[in-house]
C-alpha cells in the first residue's frame, strides 16, 4: 500500500533530533502568536466599555486682513489657533488643539468692505477642541474642572472649579429630543467655586446625564433635535462685540452613566430645583442663539 507524502511534518520527524526546550520554546511561540489577537480584542472591548472622559472646547476671536473676504477669514482662522495655542503653552501650545476638520467650527464671520485701497478686514468667531486630557488637569492651568454625581436621594450634584454657567441634560442616545433640566424649562445655571448645584433627577429611561459648562455663557437653543445639537450651539454663548481678539470662553463637557440611577417619580415640567435657573427669556436675562455678524464689530 502505497503512503502519501505528509501535508506538515510528520511527528516522529518532526521529534527527531530536537531538544525538548527548543520544543517547548517553540510551543510557546505559538501560544502567543494565538493569544495576541485575542488579547487585542479584548483591549479594544474594554476601551470600548469604558465611558468617555471629559470634552473640552475653546471659543476664540480674532482677527485677519486680505485682498479678499475668503483671504481674510483664512489669516483670521490661523490667528485665532496661533491665540488658542498661546492661551495653552502649558499644555504644549498648539499640540494641545484637535488637528481634525472636525476640531474647527466657524460659529461667526464678519467681513469689513475694503476702502478704497485698503485690504478687507474679518473677524471670526472660532471654536477649537482640544485633545484629550490627564483628569483632573493640573491646577496650575488653571482649566474648568466640573465634578458630577448622583447621590442615593436621585439628585444631581454638579460643582465647577470656575466661575460658570452649566447645561445638564439626559441623553436617550441616537436622535432622541432632549430633556434639558429642570422639567424641560430650557434655562442654565450659574455656578461659582464651592457652591455645588442640586437638581432632583426625574424617573428617565435615559442611559447617561451630560452636563456642559462654559465660564463665558451659554445660550440654550429652541427645539434641538438631540443633546449634541443643543450643546453645539449653546456653547457660543453670547456675542461680545466689545471683545476684539483673544479666548471668550473655555467649555468643559462631561457624560455620566445613569444604569440603575433613574429618578422615584416623574416631575412636573414647571417643577424647580434647590437652585434657581438663569432666565434666559427674560430682559435680564441672557440673549439666545449663535453670535451673528450683525453682533460682531
Amino acid at each position: 500500500m502505497s503512503h502519501r507524502p505528509c501535508a506538515i511534518p510528520c511527528p516522529n520527524n518532526f521529534l527527531k533530533g530536537r531538544p525538548l526546550s527548543a520544543l517547548l520554546a517553540g510551543l510557546m511561540a505559538a501560544a502567543l502568536l494565538c493569544a495576541a489577537p485575542e488579547a487585542q480584542a479584548q483591549e479594544d472591548r474594554a476601551l470600548a466599555a469604558a465611558p468617555a472622559g471629559p470634552v473640552r472646547y475653546v471659543i476664540v476671536k480674532a482677527q485677519g486682513q486680505g485682498v479678499n473676504a475668503e483671504e481674510a477669514e483664512q489669516e483670521a482662522l490661523r490667528f485665532a489657533r496661533r491665540l488658542a495655542a498661546k492661551h495653552y503653552a502649558g499644555l504644549g501650545g498648539a499640540a494641545a488643539l484637535d488637528g481634525s476638520p472636525q476640531g474647527q467650527r466657524i460659529l461667526a464671520t464678519h467681513s469689513t468692505p475694503p476702502m478704497g485701497l485698503a485690504s478687507v478686514s474679518t473677524v471670526v468667531l472660532v471654536e477649537l477642541r482640544l485633545r484629550p486630557l490627564a483628569e483632573p488637569p493640573p491646577q496650575a492651568l488653571a482649566l474648568p474642572v466640573l465634578q458630577v454625581a448622583v447621590n442615593a436621594a436621585a439628585q444631581v450634584l454638579v460643582e465647577a472649579s470656575r466661575p460658570s454657567e452649566i447645561l445638564v441634560a439626559l441623553d436617550s442616545g441616537g436622535s432622541a429630543e432632549p430633556e434639558i433640566l429642570p422639567g424641560g424649562s430650557g434655562a442654565v445655571y450659574r455656578l461659582a467655586p464651592g457652591k455645588p448645584m442640586r437638581q432632583a433627577l426625574p424617573k428617565t429611561s435615559a442611559a447617561s446625564l451630560r452636563v456642559l459648562a462654559c465660564t463665558g455663557g451659554l445660550a440654550v437653543p429652541a427645539a434641538p433635535r438631540n443633546v449634541d445639537e443643543a450643546f453645539a450651539k449653546a456653547r457660543p454663548g453670547k456675542s461680545r462685540p466689545a471683545t476684539m481678539q483673544g479666548v471668550i470662553s473655555e467649555c468643559v463637557e462631561v457624560e455620566t452613566p445613569l444604569a440603575g440611577k433613574a429618578g422615584l417619580a416623574k416631575r412636573s415640567m414647571r417643577a424647580k430645583g434647590s437652585e434657581s435657573p438663569v432666565n434666559m427669556t427674560g430682559a435680564a436675562g441672557r440673549e439666545a442663539g449663535a453670535p451673528t455678524g450683525k453682533d460682531m464689530p
